[in-house]
């Protein structure tokens, strides 16, 4: 009995009753903003680093685009990973690693370390954790999933639009190292999302949510 209790799948349409799915959407928005708000407000930073490494404009560019083709190019990566571990697993441990890549980048030496801590590592650990934050939704929102959906994605352009005013805000006071610095912290907020985003089977027993 126990063991079909737990093999038992909860379907959206079901998931759906649960008051749960609205913490749900708010946690994939808080981290949507968050990956696209440290990854793409990175023009921020640009100058700051050609002022640094006295690198070309060119290879300095390099950080920027390798953050945003590795984000949206972990879609494979992380359906591989959602086959063997669950959405809430994969949030965590992406936002270990994207709070790690970031506050790393803030000693960078040069542009190559950025274009692997910054731009790889932060950006693999962003797309997914993206992805996951998409495909929580999937499970808990049937009919209202366009909506859910569509609140979800606006996370995006809240993100790029807030950290930017924060990355020059914190460039200003703690230069780019510091912002890179307190950017990361900031991500650590990905880990309690990630925490709070527990699968519909975990639920379904709690009367009150539903």
């Amino acid at each position: 009995m126990a063991r079909q209790m737990q093999r038992y799948i909860v379907r959206p349409s079901e998931a759906e009753r649960l008051k749960y799915r609205w913490v749900v959407l708010a946690c994939s928005f808080v981290i949507r903003m968050l990956v696209f708000g440290s990854l793409f407000s990175v023009g921020v930073l640009y100058m700051q680093w050609l002022n640094d490494f006295g690198s070309g404009r060119g290879e300095t560019a390099w950080i920027g685009s390798i953050a945003a083709g590795t984000t949206l190019l972990m879609g494979p990566v992380g359906s591989a990973l959602l086959d063997r571990f669950n959405c809430r697993q994969i949030i965590v441990a992406s936002g270990v690693v994207l709070a790690t890549a970031l506050i790393i980048s803030s000693f960078a030496t040069g542009i190559p370390f950025l274009c692997v801590s910054f731009g790889v590592v932060a950006g693999g650990a962003g797309g997914v954790a993206n992805l996951a934050a998409v495909v929580s939704l999937s499970q808990y929102f049937d009919k209202q999933r366009p909506l859910a959906m569509g609140v979800g994605s606006s996370g995006v352009g809240v993100g790029a639009f807030l950290f930017g005013f924060l990355q020059n805000i914190f460039v200003e006071q703690y230069t780019w190292k510091g912002s890179l610095l307190l950017i990361g912290g900031l991500q650590l907020n990905v880990i309690i999302c990630g925490l709070l985003m527990m699968e519909p089977e975990q639920l379904r027993h709690y009367d009150v949510i539903w």
